[in-house]
């Protein structure tokens, strides 16, 4: 994915993150600005798990954000943050715009 201003995103993990900007163009809602997402999503629009999750989430703590999706597979790792941040799991790519849009 080639990101606005010329970056470019080699990372599987941002796949969430991408997906989320476009379902926000889509229904022409914003994204609430303390609100991150990371994981991989397939064809099918599975969210897939993905290395170094409980760091990504470690990272959301200390720059502030207040709720963060992440893959439910990756949610074995996360206990220790429930009480830091709302960590939301999400099997699947609708899943997550349930979560961002109700």
């Amino acid at each position: 994915v080639n990101a606005m201003g010329g970056i470019k995103l080699n990372e599987p993990a941002a796949d969430l993150a991408v997906c989320a900007a476009l379902a926000s163009s889509y229904f022409d809602k914003p994204i609430d600005k303390f609100t991150a997402a990371f994981g991989e999503v397939g064809l099918t629009g599975e969210v897939r798990a993905v290395s170094y999750a409980e760091k990504r989430v470690a990272e959301c703590v200390k720059m502030g954000f207040k709720k963060v999706l992440v893959p439910a597979k990756n949610m074995k790792s996360m206990t220790k943050y429930l009480d830091k941040i709302d960590v939301v799991p999400v099997l699947y790519a609708s899943t997550m715009i349930k979560n961002l849009f109700r």
